[in-house]
């Protein structure tokens, strides 16, 4: 608790999130299209000036113009995802691949020496925050929206935070697993702005079996995925337990390993037992409906859920090494978004902040 507590005032600070950038500013990046016909875009990628190309090709000026046309005028903002790929157990270390939210195009890799990485979210200040275990220590890892490492919390060596979801109000929900400890026992945490932690009151009669996810829902509440219990639910606030919200075996669900919010309002329940994904009412948890059927578009093991700028569902499938994509409003797959040589059990998914806007003079960059 207390490395927790000293390291807030970095932790929770201010200038390393996503800052906007007034179009028309000194910071709006123009563009020069090289004729004749070999050229390449570039999109700002960082406010230290790195770059990267996001298309590439010979075309006659007229297509030229289309392009840059189609880039400029569209006014969608850009955002990247981000993928973990936990590493660990004789797989190498843990990191993290970005991909073009876009074209699912991968840019990059980053992370930082680790033994395995286990769990991802965004904070409320737009850094990045990312469970690790090193050395038999339990780290916090933290980057900025370039990737850019920023420093890592030790909580010691007796415990290893193997999930976390961020509340709006700067605090860290997590799942902590105790080491050393037969059979494994886990607790949850709540993390405070101050650095304060505090354990969630968890009864005896819904003790941990197999904890797998947390999500913090519109409520506030915190929402955890056990695949034994099913899907529990604690107060944002207190940490009190509030009771059983999808019981196990409702609407056929088994083994539920991941979950994410809608912006319908629904609740998205991943199974690991079947590899689908089912629909439950966020108010009541009543079953709704299958949303992703089993073994759709090849899904095996999802290790990940994450609704994309596009209002479409994303989930990795760890067992094909790929992340999938399906229509937001019917649940039908849609196409094999990202893809890589070496990505190898994907799990977490993260789509970073909005970072930038066409504009009719460039990109403003957030």
């Amino acid at each position: 608790s207390e490395s927790f507590r000293r390291c807030c005032p970095d932790f929770y600070g201010s200038g390393s999130g996503f800052q906007p950038t007034v179009p028309g500013s000194a910071n709006v990046l123009k563009y020069r299209l090289p004729l004749p016909m070999n050229f390449s875009l570039f999109r700002s990628r960082s406010a230290e000036g790195l770059h990267r190309s996001i298309a590439s090709g010979s075309f006659m000026p007229r297509q030229v113009v289309a392009l840059f046309a189609a880039a400029v005028l569209s006014g969608v903002a850009r955002a990247d995802l981000l993928v973990l790929q936990p590493g660990g157990s004789g797989k190498g270390p843990g990191v993290i691949q970005r991909f073009d939210e876009a074209t699912g195009m991968r840019l990059s890799t980053f992370g930082e020496s680790n033994e395995g990485m286990r769990g991802m979210c965004l904070a409320a200040n737009g850094q990045l925050l990312v469970t690790a275990n090193t050395l038999g220590q339990c780290d916090l890892y933290r980057f900025d929206h370039s990737g850019q490492f920023l420093g890592a919390v030790s909580e010691g060596t007796s415990v290893e935070l193997t999930a976390i979801a961020a509340v709006a109000d700067g605090a860290l929900f997590g799942l902590v697993l105790e080491n050393g400890v037969s059979p494994a026992r886990y607790r949850l945490v709540r993390i405070a702005r101050d650095g304060t932690v505090a354990d969630l009151t968890v009864p005896d009669t819904v003790e941990l079996s197999a904890p797998r996810a947390l999500a913090v829902g519109r409520d506030g509440h915190l929402y955890v995925a056990d695949q034994v219990r099913g899907v529990l639910r604690f107060d944002g606030r207190s940490g009190n337990f509030l009771g059983v919200f999808v019981a196990p075996g409702r609407g056929g669900l088994q083994d539920p390993s991941r979950l994410a919010f809608g912006a319908d309002g629904r609740l998205y329940v991943a199974s690991a037992f079947d590899h689908s994904v089912r629909r439950f009412n966020a108010a009541t948890g009543a079953f709704e409906d299958v949303f992703v059927a089993a073994g759709s578009g090849g899904l095996r093991q999802p290790g990940g859920l994450a609704f994309g700028p596009d209002g479409h569902l994303y989930i990795s499938s760890r067992e094909t090494h790929q992340v999938l994509r399906y229509d937001g409003a019917t649940g039908a797959f849609m196409n094999v978004f990202a893809t890589y040589p070496d990505l190898r059990g994907p799990t977490w998914l993260v789509f970073t902040p909005t970072r930038g806007v066409a504009t009719a003079s460039g990109l403003a960059r957030k």
